[in-house]
C-alpha cells in the first residue's frame, strides 16, 4: 500500500504537524473536523505532501525523519525557499496531480 508523509501547516498561526496517511485527503478533513487531539487547538490546516513512500515501515522512517533536527530543518527550508506558496495543497488538490517538494517531477496522489 502506498502512504503519504505530510506536513500540516496552521492557516492562522503556521503551527506544524507531521504525520502519514494512506488517505490524504481523509485525513486532513479529520484534522480540519478537530478529530485528531493533537492538531484540534490550531485548525484550520493546509497539507504539505512531503514524500510518496510504497509500505508502511518505509513511511514510518521517512515520517520519523521529518521529526527529527535534520528532518525539522529541511522542511523550513522549503518552506523559506518557497514561501509556502505552490506547495500548500488546497483540500480539491489532494486526489488530483501534486507536486513532490524534493522533486522536479509532478507525481499523482492516490487515494487509498
Amino acid at each position: 500500500m502506498d502512504y503519504v508523509v505530510y506536513l500540516l501547516v496552521g492557516v492562522n498561526n503556521g503551527s506544524r504537524y507531521v504525520g502519514l496517511t494512506a488517505n490524504p485527503s481523509r485525513r486532513l478533513a479529520q484534522h480540519n473536523a478537530g478529530s485528531v487531539r493533537a492538531t484540534a487547538s490550531s485548525r484550520p490546516y493546509r497539507m504539505v505532501v512531503l514524500r510518496h513512500v510504497a509500505g508502511l515501515e518505509a513511511a514510518r522512517r521517512s515520517e520519523k525523519f521529518f521529526k527529527s533536527g535534520f528532518g525539522r530543518k529541511q522542511i523550513q527550508a522549503l518552506l523559506e525557499r518557497e514561501q509556502g506558496l505552490g506547495r500548500l495543497v488546497q483540500d480539491a488538490e489532494i486526489e488530483g496531480w501534486i507536486r513532490n517538494p524534493f522533486s522536479s517531477q509532478a507525481t499523482h496522489a492516490s487515494g487509498g
